[in-house]
């Protein structure tokens, strides 16, 4: 092989200088290269889509954008496919490309006159796919295309808000810049700052959105807006139990003592939810009222009791929570949790000086109720000591 053929089969355009290599070695003449490409090029693009096994439909084009697959995109751009066919969902090639962070597929798409607002049957965009798993670069090219920053999907999510949710920080800060509204809610009045502070994609409390609730907070996102059912980020931060964005909320000032449409304050979520005895201090430190009532007369105390670890009723106790503070219906924290058998919270609960003695609106008491359900270790606790 001489070097000006190695040189010619490296320098054609349309050949890759591995493939022109794996060809030499294969003993391969130029000529017979270039007549198997002219071949190629002059089989139909849909001859080809068939020959690779690949359906000419809306799913399939979709799905080979999907997965970045830069030919066989080509190939159906090239048979007169329209750059916005859409699959079952409504999704368009861009969408997918965009959300998985194909920039060669996005371009090519992008080219061949994509849509760049078009919408998914539930109001989803290639933006909203690109900004909520960070793909920030694809995000900042649709914008400089014209991508609506306010677009909507049909429960009023916007790119920001996904973004936050998602926990995407630089998705955030990049959409911001571009002038994306950071207070905007969705169906439910939950702002991007909410949803941060929910971290709603994580099973446990863990931290990951931290990081989006610093940015949402360093650019003026407002801390104390309500959503439509009175709840605050703070109060969705004291439920998932974050420590660290709670702290960071409160840095903020968010109002401690915050009331929900049911009057629940962000120290009641804290004790219903997941919230950690350390949350329910640095509530309390910075002036939560430990024994404010919410609309049905419950307390904190008395919710921690339904729902939490001996810990948290503690954590409570330890704060001055009045054991025998009762609802609408006379009930109290020990009755409820004679009634529940939890019999680590009746002790705590009987070490604080809680009554035994107290009645309902039926008239019963805590052992009475342990009686009625069978929680026999608590009817033994609350019988009256012989004199």
């Amino acid at each position: 092989m001489t070097l000006s053929l190695l040189a010619l089969l490296l320098t054609t355009a349309s050949i890759d200088p591995r493939q022109a290599n794996r060809n030499l070695a294969a003993g391969r003449s130029v000529h017979r290269i270039e007549a198997e490409q002219q071949h190629e090029k002059a089989i139909p693009p849909r001859e080809q889509l068939a020959a690779l096994d690949v359906p000419y439909t809306g799913d399939a084009f979709v799905t080979s954008a999907a997965r970045g697959d830069t030919r066989t995109v080509g190939l159906f751009l090239a048979s007169g496919l329209s750059p916005n066919a859409r699959n079952g969902d409504g999704f368009t090639a861009l969408m997918w490309s965009a959300g998985q962070g194909h920039m060669p597929v996005v371009e090519m798409l992008l080219a061949s006159g994509a849509d760049v607002n078009a919408r998914s049957k539930d109001g989803t965009t290639a933006l909203m796919t690109a900004a909520s798993q960070g793909q920030t670069q694809i995000a900042e090219l649709l914008m400089a295309r014209g991508a609506a920053r306010e677009a909507r999907r049909a429960d009023g999510w916007t790119a920001l808000i996904w973004s936050a949710a998602e926990g995407q920080a630089e998705s955030v800060r990049v959409l911001l810049v571009h002038g994306a509204q950071i207070d905007a809610g969705d169906a439910r009045g939950m702002t991007p700052l909410m949803y941060a502070a929910a971290n709603i994609t994580e099973e446990q409390p863990s931290g990951k959105t931290l990081p989006v609730v610093e940015t949402l907070v360093s650019h003026g996102a407002r801390v104390d807006l309500k959503a439509t059912d009175g709840s605050t980020a703070l109060m969705a931060a004291a439920r998932k139990g974050e420590h660290a964005i709670v702290q960071a909320l409160l840095a903020r000032g968010a109002h401690v003592n915050a009331r929900d449409a049911g009057g629940k304050t962000p120290l009641m979520y804290a004790a219903a939810g997941r919230g950690s005895p350390p949350i329910v201090e640095a509530l309390i430190a910075r002036g939560a009222d430990v024994n404010t009532k919410d609309k049905s007369g419950a307390t904190a105390l008395m919710r921690a009791v339904r729902r939490r670890t001996p810990a948290m009723v503690q954590a409570l106790l330890a704060r001055a929570a009045d054991p025998n503070a009762t609802d609408h219906h006379g009930t109290t924290a020990l009755m409820i949790a004679a009634q529940f058998g939890k019999t680590d919270a009746v002790q705590l609960l009987l070490t604080r000086r809680a009554k035994r003695d107290l009645r309902d609106t039926q008239g019963k008491t805590a052992v009475d109720l342990a009686r009625e359900n069978h929680h026999d270790t608590i009817v033994a606790l609350l019988r009256p000591k012989p004199q």
